[in-house]
């Protein structure tokens, strides 16, 4: 896909149809800073050992009480980092957490990554977390409590079915 968009770009730019400044200007600098930041302190989570010991200790909490429930923690975990930053950045600090956890307890890590990818962009609970939360709640005046009372329901919703699904598929 990358490979894709590059090639029409550059195309539209032989054509004339876009200009450098036009392109350069559209480009969203911020996300790509985001993004990449992310990724940055995702590798030195891992490289460091922190997300070992993360998994550790949530496994200590979590494992004796069977699969599913660390998969219930995992998803509170992203959750609670997707409702205070980016769910970008949420899913690239989780990452290395999810999958030390799934390595630890011997479970296909495909299903901790989907867990992670779900919970960190199921950003229902504050106008924080999502962009789009935070433009409905400028611009509808609602209140931070609004978010609090429709979105913990559904995001209790989401974990249940989107950490049912997966034990059922990685069990």
């Amino acid at each position: 896909m990358l490979v894709a968009i590059a090639s029409v770009v550059v195309l539209l730019l032989v054509a004339h149809v876009l200009k450098v400044g036009e392109v350069i200007r559209t480009i969203p600098w911020q996300i790509l800073i985001l993004v990449s930041s992310a990724i940055g302190v995702g590798l030195a989570l891992s490289k460091s050992g922190l997300a070992d010991l993360v998994a550790v200790h949530v496994l200590a909490v979590a494992a004796p009480l069977g699969t599913f429930a660390v998969i219930v923690a995992l998803y509170l975990l992203t959750n609670l980092f997707t409702e205070l930053m980016t769910n970008v950045a949420a899913a690239v600090l989780m990452l290395p957490i999810g999958l030390e956890m799934a390595q630890v307890i011997g479970v296909d890590p495909i299903g901790f990554a989907v867990v992670i990818a779900i919970a960190a962009s199921a950003s229902f609970v504050t106008p924080i977390g999502y962009q789009t939360n935070l433009v409905v709640y400028q611009a509808c005046g609602y209140r931070f409590t609004d978010f609090v009372q429709v979105g913990l329901p559904l995001s209790v919703v989401v974990m249940l079915v989107t950490s049912g699904v997966v034990y059922w598929v990685v069990v």
